[in-house]
């Protein structure tokens, strides 16, 4: 029982993998054409996020 879980989780782990490989071999314009965007990475908008927080009390 606990080996066939374990088992389970490794193959659902692995086809995972493939598949991330997979869409990553694709262009963006394949990703788009299938309905997936990559997400936009803004490096001013990591480094503005302190100065938008507000100052503690």
């Amino acid at each position: 029982m606990f080996l066939s879980v374990i088992l389970s989780c490794l193959r659902r782990w692995l086809r995972t993998r493939e598949m991330a490989r997979q869409l990553n071999a694709l262009s963006d314009r394949e990703l788009f054409d299938i309905g997936i965007a990559k997400p936009v990475r803004s490096r001013c908008s990591i480094q503005a996020l302190p100065s938008r927080l507000p100052s503690p009390p």
